[in-house]
C-alpha cells in the first residue's frame, strides 16, 4: 500500500474566502533548514525567540503556521541574517558565499547570481478563511480509485504527508486524529474525477498556529 505518485509538488495559496488580499509572513528560520517551497511551516521556538521550520508532521494542535513561498536557506545559526525591527539585513546575504576577503576576516565572496538570503522564511499564514491546494493522493492507495479525489469528499478532513522529494500533499489515507486540512473543493480544470486531481482545501482550526 502506498502513494500513486513519488513526487507531488508545492502547495500554493488559492484564495482568500473573505476577498482580502493573501496574509504572508517573512519570520527569521531555524538553523540548517533545507525543505523546499510549498510546505507546511511551523515555529520553533527556544527561549523568548521563535523561528520558522518545516512541520514536523506529528505536532497536530496548532502545529501549522502556514506554507512556504521560499527555501529553506540552511542557515549556519538561527536567523541568521534576518534585519532586526527595521535595520538592514545582516551577513551573509546569500546562500552561497566561498572563499575570504583580504583585510576583512570577516567577509565572504558572493557568486554573480547565487540565491540571497535575508535569514527569513516566506510563507502564507494558513488562516481560517484562506483555502491552499496541493496534489491530491493516498498512502494506503493499492488501486486507481483510492488515488481518484471525489466530489463525495469535499468535507472529510484528512492528513498531509511528505513524499520522497520533499514536497507535501493531502493524504487521504490518514484521518481522525492525525488529520491537520478540510476538503473544501477542487481545482475545476483537473479536480474531481482526475487520478491525483488537485484538491482545495482549508487547514483545520485546531491545527492552526497563528500569533
Amino acid at each position: 500500500m502506498a502513494a500513486n505518485l513519488t513526487s507531488h509538488g508545492p502547495i500554493v495559496f488559492v484564495q482568500s474566502v473573505s476577498q482580502k488580499g493573501p496574509f504572508s509572513l517573512g519570520w527569521p528560520e531555524k538553523a540548517g533548514q533545507t525543505f523546499q517551497a510549498g510546505v507546511p511551516i511551523q515555529p520553533f521556538t527556544t527561549g523568548l525567540n521563535t523561528f520558522t521550520q518545516q512541520w514536523d508532521g506529528t505536532t497536530f494542535a496548532a502545529g501549522i503556521w502556514g506554507f512556504s513561498y521560499s527555501t529553506g536557506s540552511n542557515l549556519p545559526t538561527n536567523g541568521a541574517g534576518a534585519p532586526v525591527q527595521f535595520g538592514p539585513v545582516g551577513p551573509p546575504r546569500s546562500t552561497q558565499t566561498f572563499g575570504s576577503v583580504i583585510n576583512q576576516p570577516s567577509a565572504v565572496n558572493i557568486a554573480i547570481g547565487a540565491p540571497a538570503s535575508d535569514g527569513r522564511t516566506l510563507f502564507m499564514e494558513a488562516l481560517p478563511d484562506t483555502i491552499f491546494e496541493g496534489t491530491y493522493d493516498n498512502s494506503t492507495g493499492t488501486v486507481a480509485a483510492d488515488w481518484t479525489l471525489t466530489s463525495s469528499q469535499v468535507g472529510q478532513k484528512i492528513g498531509l504527508t511528505i513524499d520522497a522529494s520533499g514536497y507535501w500533499y493531502p493524504d487521504g489515507g490518514v484521518t481522525g486524529g492525525s488529520a491537520v486540512v478540510q476538503i473544501v473543493g477542487a481545482n475545476p480544470d483537473y479536480g474531481f474525477g482526475q487520478l491525483n486531481g488537485r484538491v482545495r482545501f482549508k487547514v483545520l482550526a485546531s491545527a492552526q498556529f497563528v500569533i
